[in-house]
């Protein structure tokens, strides 16, 4: 089972927890051998336009770290959910209510919760299904080692 890959408020910064999730992913994405769709999600702070590209950069930032890590980039696509499918329902004023959790549950909100990566196998080959509300991938270049951070 994929853990879900966290970042920093409004960035592509992982949170401290992120890269063990990374390298868990890694492991069962070398196991599998089937395509693996890469989610980007953010929190619902901000406009839809604005979360679907912060999305669309951490799902981006996953596949280059996952291509520099041995994955062939023709087992991974890339989505961009936006704040379409929270983890944490959120208030219509999050950015007021953003720490009403339990700090060792989310140590930077509950909204941390949805600032997040996911992992899932592919159904089919080809593009994503406009239905599922995704962006498909277009491939990116990689960077090699000496451009690479983590």
């Amino acid at each position: 089972m994929f853990s879900p890959v966290l970042f920093r408020f409004d960035s592509t910064e992982l949170i401290a927890c992120g890269e063990a999730s990374l390298y868990q992913a890694l492991d069962i994405i070398q196991q599998k051998g089937e395509t693996v769709v890469i989610e980007g999600h953010a929190d619902s702070v901000g406009d839809d336009d604005y979360n679907r590209a912060l999305s669309r950069k951490r799902a981006d930032f996953v596949y280059r770290w996952l291509v520099r890590h041995g994955v062939p980039p023709r087992r991974l696509r890339v989505a961009a959910r936006g704040e379409q499918q929270p983890l944490v329902p959120e208030p219509e004023n999050a950015g007021d209510s953003d720490n009403d959790i339990d700090p060792a549950v989310a140590p930077q909100g509950r909204l941390q919760l949805n600032r997040r990566v996911t992992f899932r196998i592919a159904r089919e080959e080809g593009p994503i299904p406009e239905d599922e509300g995704s962006v498909d991938a277009v491939p990116l270049e990689v960077a090699g080692p000496a451009e690479a951070t983590p």
